[in-house]
């Protein structure tokens, strides 16, 4: 008999690809919202009624997957439609957004723009259906086989990109009038349209394309802006003065109001300017005329510098040059689905309520991730997590939400995170900064898994300007006290900033003694390091800190691909890793 009914999931991409095309933070919001209204609009035709998952419509933070039960003879038609809706609303946000810039066009600029925004757009959709034979977990796992195969064998046209390229993804065609280059035409446009260099920078050394402009200028957050990454490196020092040097943060105001700098932030009146103004750096003739666009001499630059130099001695400490990425994401969602046993009723049951779990745990991110605690959400889709935060904010905030997405599937089945905390500087390229965010995740996801899939593990990543980043691994049970113990010893003196260097030396003998000897040379060290009055506490340290090497030999050991002694290594590599980065958190991010 013919099945009435099919289980459908619709999809598209790219995603990480199109977020990650980012020179600045606004960059990521604006890709990862855009996202969020090409998945509404979809959700929107194929019917909440006809939903399975997700189990809300909401414009901002959708996934963009949808499972969908529809009529067999409907089906087509529906998901066609919905793949109409999706293209039709980029159509529209990208409209939008042209008629925000503003900018000048001609024959050639209009070719550039309709080939990559409206002929040729980025967004690949795919579907498939399954007839639905009354067992819903063995019709799930069908069409998630058919989609996947629909992805590897559907091919997609490449356009043909030529000229100088833009500046986000450094691989399309930059928008010019036929008779400018791209460097002169956004040059000319940036000063004659009065764009901020907080959206194009100036004299051209910034140049878009038809995407980049449509995500540069889109306005889909009811005018919310998103801050820089020095507005976020900057944010304690900001909260710390805003408490306790309200005159001097107001009179360093007035002599930025003096200078006539555009207000990135007018929405805040204590502090209307990106937080970069906090760092001395930007007090410069040149980061003036390249960030601002205004040209300044050092003269005139003297009154602000002095300002700041009062406001940073009243907060007694100076911003740190750094902020942190975060990037989390469920363990083993195909492996959990996997579990949906039994009859049709019971699978799509377990299914729905794993879907109403993973939209609490939007939720209650949403009430986590707070600007006034400095943490900035970029995506929120249920399973994954994208965010910005304040350095001093970073490793608690992650360890917050492990314990919430833990929490949401309290009686339904153990579901755990794992992901990443990229501490880059700010002024480092933001491509950059998110490629070494990815390889981070990746690195911790390369542990050992339970039978559901769960990893349960966390990369912290130090990016220092100009070196290659320092990997960290732990798991999460590891990180309880992280800040009051370990950061805390190294900011008041109790622990010797030398001791995570001259553990490391100590360790390269360790590898080859007994368990027992190095657990004394660990001791040894850590008290040797310590300073008066510390030395029982830092015995207890060393004791907790060989439980943390222990625990991550667990996670790496695979016998039959590691040598013991190669994993007993990498985690005494990844421990030590650990001081660095709290010696690091403990001297306030300072380089």
């Amino acid at each position: 008999m013919k099945s009435e009914t099919v289980l459908a999931i619709f999809t598209f991409s790219p995603v990480q690809s199109f977020i990650s095309e980012a020179r600045r933070a606004e960059d990521l919001f604006n890709g990862s919202a855009i996202l969020s209204r090409l998945a509404y609009a979809a959700a929107q035709s194929v019917g909440a009624a006809n939903l399975i998952y997700p189990v809300a419509i909401r414009k901002d933070d959708m996934p963009n997957k949808l499972v969908a039960r529809l009529p067999a003879d409907e089906a087509e038609t529906i998901l066609t439609k919905a793949r109409d809706a999706l293209i039709g609303e980029w159509h529209n946000i990208a409209a939008d957004a042209r008629q925000s810039a503003g900018l000048d066009s001609d024959e050639d600029w209009m070719s550039i723009w309709q080939r990559q925004v409206i002929q040729n757009p980025p967004w690949q959709v795919f579907w498939a259906c399954q007839p639905e034979t009354g067992n819903y977990t063995a019709d799930y796992r069908e069409v998630s086989r058919r989609l996947d195969a629909v992805k590897h064998t559907r091919l997609f046209a490449q356009s043909e990109e030529d000229g100088e390229k833009d500046s986000l993804s450094g691989q399309r065609s930059a928008l010019r009038t036929a008779s400018k280059s791209p460097k002169t035409y956004w040059a000319e446009m940036v000063k004659e349209k009065r764009i901020t260099a907080s959206q194009v920078k100036p004299e051209g050394r910034e140049r878009l394309d038809g995407i980049g402009l449509v995500k540069r200028f889109a306005e889909l957050r009811e005018g919310r802006q998103f801050p820089s990454t020095s507005t976020i490196a900057g944010w304690d020092f900001y909260m710390q003065a805003t408490k306790n040097a309200k005159e001097e943060l107001a009179a360093y105001r007035q002599e930025l109001t003096n200078l006539k700098l555009y207000r990135a932030r007018g929405f805040d009146s204590e502090f209307p300017y990106d937080l970069d103004l906090l760092f001395k750096e930007t007090l410069t003739t040149k980061r003036m005329e390249e960030s601002y666009g205004i040209k300044l001499t050092e003269k005139e630059l003297v009154p602000a510098k002095n300002r700041l130099n009062i406001l940073v001695k009243k907060v007694g400490f100076e911003p740190s040059p750094y902020y942190a990425i975060l990037l989390l994401d469920g363990d083993g969602i195909g492996k959990k689905l996997d579990k949906m046993k039994g009859d049709s009723e019971n699978g799509e049951a377990f299914h729905h309520r794993f879907s109403e779990r993973l939209a609490k745990f939007a939720q209650r991110t949403a009430e986590l991730v707070e600007p006034s605690q400095g943490g900035f959400l970029v995506y929120n889709g249920g399973d994954d997590v994208l965010l910005l935060t304040s350095l001093q904010t970073a490793i608690r905030l992650a360890r917050e939400l492990a314990a919430t997405y833990e929490k949401a599937f309290d009686g339904l089945i153990k579901a755990t995170l794992s992901g990443a905390v990229l501490i880059a500087h700010h002024l480092s390229p933001l491509s950059r900064a998110l490629t070494d965010l990815r390889r981070a995740e990746r690195y911790a996801k390369g542990v050992n898994k339970d039978e559901l899939g769960n990893k349960d593990t966390l990369c912290v990543a130090l990016a220092k300007r100009g070196g290659e980043p320092l990997l960290a691994r732990s798991g999460w049970n590891l990180l309880e006290g992280f800040e009051e113990d370990w950061v805390a010893a190294f900011r008041d003196g109790k622990l010797a900033n030398s001791l995570p260097y001259l553990l490391r030396e100590d360790l390269r003998v360790a590898e080859e003694l007994e368990d027992d000897a190095t657990r004394a040379l660990v001791c040894y060290r850590f008290k040797r390091q310590a300073g008066e009055g510390f030395k029982q506490e830092a015995g207890s340290l060393a004791e907790r800190w060989l439980d943390w090497t222990k625990s991550m030999e667990g996670k790496l050991s695979a016998p039959s691909k590691s040598e013991p002694k190669e994993v007993r290594r990498k985690a005494f590599e990844e421990a030590v890793n650990w001081l660095v980065i709290a010696r690091f958190l403990g001297q306030g991010g300072k380089e």
